[in-house]
Order: structure tokens, then C-alpha cells, then sequence
């Protein structure tokens, strides 16, 4: 968490001849030593507050009497002489003193100066990250991969026309399914994975069980969970969990059983074992 922005200060700067100031003299002589101690504590208070200011709304008098000890009127009393010799300024019911913002300016510029450094050399840092990514990916970029005769590079990763001359022509003819194996395979390359032309041959095997739209939205799955391999969709998997040991154990059930279990074997998430299959078999038997 970037820490929050500081427009106050801790302490002011008194002089040791402040008390000789005309505008102080002329307080001293009208309030005596009640006016000099409301006006260094009017500087503490502006002191910490941000930007040095204070707005005079219509408790102020009230509140802050209270914390000096001084009754309301009284310090109204003080505080509208000030404004009047121009040792307190008033503008748009905020207040100020011109005084302590020319002392505290220098802790203001210092703060600047050290914000600009930091995001001087912030910007320096991004600069030469993003250099450095950008050459990398430069660097990546040229290296042709040869593999099977299939120039592979970067946006350039199979000759889809020789593959429309196959068995399987439909899906490459297809805009969509084209657009979706792009994406996969680029993000392959991402991953460091290569495909080969017989390692897409045996894939495109696979791909004669399902239709066009079917393995299409199969690759955009795989992309999307970050997967460098295409897998059956969620409800093709169900499908997938009777092995043979646990079809065979079931066949031999009555037909209401069998597709009593069937049904509530669709709603789990991992391949059911034949002690879960027994457990089911005993409850709907009972």
C-alpha cells in the first residue's frame, strides 16, 4: 500500500525574536500575553493542518476555544485583529498565515524534489523492463522453428491449406475452428510447447469423434483454463467415467438400477471406483 500523502508538517521554525515583530508588538499591546499565546498556538494548528490552511466554519470559535481555554468571543475578538493587521489572511472562510507558509516551503519543495526522484527513477525502471521484454520477444520472434518441413514461428504456425486436402478438411475450412487453433497455438509457443506437423496428425485422430463446433469449443476451453493440451469438455468427461470394470459390474444389475446409479453418477466430478458403485448398488437395492 503506497503511503499516504503528506501535506502538513511536524514543527515550525520560532524565532528567537518573533516577539519583536511590529504586527506581534501591536497583539502584545491590545491582548498582552493571552493574544501572543493564541497566536502560537493558531500556528501549531496550521502547522498540522494540510496545506497549512483552516476553514473558519461556524463551530470553529466554539471548538477550538474549548482547546485553548479561552472563551469563544474572546478568541473571535483576537482572531478578527489578526485578520485586520494582516497577520492571519482570510480568503473564501479558509485562513492562513503568509508568514509560516514561506517558512514551511521548504519542507513542501523537499517533498517535491524527493516525489520527483522516486518517480524519475520509477520511470527509469518501467523504461528498461519493458526494453528488455521487448527485445526478448524481438530475439523469440526471429528463431524459426523447423519441424517436418513447417516453417514455425510467430503468427505464422501451420500451412492450414495442406490440411484441407485431408480427411478432415471441414474443420479448416471452418473460420472459427481456424481462428481458436491459432489462439491455442500461440499460446503453446508462449509456453515454450511445440507442435509438430505428426504431432498435429495424431491430434486431428482424436478430432474425427467430435464436431466441428464440439472441438472448437474445446480448444477455447483449453486456452482459457491455460491448459497446453485440449481436453473433452466437462460434460464430455462425465460421459468418459464409466470405465469398463465398472460397466461390467453394472450390467449386471436390473435395468431400474442401473439407471438409477447412471443418473447419479452424472452429477459427480471424478471417476466413481466400484466400492462407491457397490454402496450405490446396496442403497437403491434397499
Amino acid at each position: 500500500m503506497a503511503r499516504p500523502k503528506k501535506n502538513n508538517a511536524d514543527y515550525f521554525s520560532h524565532d528567537s525574536g518573533m516577539r519583536n515583530d511590529e504586527k506581534i508588538k501591536a497583539l502584545r499591546r491590545k491582548f498582552w500575553l493571552e493574544g501572543y499565546a493564541i497566536w502560537c498556538m493558531l500556528l501549531e494548528k496550521l502547522t498540522d493542518a494540510d496545506n497549512f490552511e483552516l476553514e473558519l466554519w461556524e463551530l470553529f470559535y466554539e471548538l477550538t476555544a474549548w482547546d485553548f481555554e479561552i472563551c469563544s468571543e474572546k478568541l473571535e475578538e483576537i482572531m478578527e485583529y489578526m485578520f485586520k493587521i494582516l497577520l492571519l489572511k482570510l480568503e473564501n472562510w479558509v485562513f492562513f498565515s503568509l508568514w509560516l507558509k514561506q517558512r514551511l516551503k521548504c519542507v513542501s519543495d523537499k517533498r517535491n524534489r524527493a516525489k520527483e526522484r522516486f518517480l524519475s527513477q520509477k520511470k527509469k525502471k518501467q523504461e528498461v523492463s519493458v526494453t528488455e521484454m521487448t527485445q526478448s520477444k524481438v530475439k523469440e520472434s526471429k528463431v524459426n522453428i523447423i519441424n517436418n518441413n513447417i516453417n514455425y514461428k510467430e503468427g505464422d504456425f501451420f500451412d492450414f491449406e495442406k490440411y484441407k486436402s485431408k480427411d478432415w478438411k471441414l474443420f479448416f475450412e471452418d473460420e472459427k475452428f481456424c481462428d481458436s487453433l491459432i489462439k491455442f497455438l500461440n499460446f503453446r509457443t508462449q509456453k515454450k510447447t511445440i507442435t509438430t506437423c505428426d504431432g498435429l496428425d495424431l491430434i486431428m485422430e482424436d478430432w474425427k469423434k467430435y464436431t466441428i463446433s464440439e472441438f472448437t469449443e474445446m480448444i477455447n476451453q483449453s486456452v482459457k483454463q491455460s491448459w497446453i493440451s485440449i481436453q473433452p469438455l466437462q460434460n464430455q468427461r462425465k460421459k468418459s467415467f464409466l470405465s469398463s470394470e465398472i460397466e461390467e459390474r453394472l450390467s449386471q444389475e436390473s435395468k431400474e438400477i442401473q439407471d438409477k446409479v447412471k443418473l447419479e453418477m452424472s452429477s459427480y466430478s471424478k471417476e466413481v471406483t466400484l466400492y462407491v458403485l457397490r454402496q450405490m448398488i446396496e442403497k437403491y437395492k434397499n
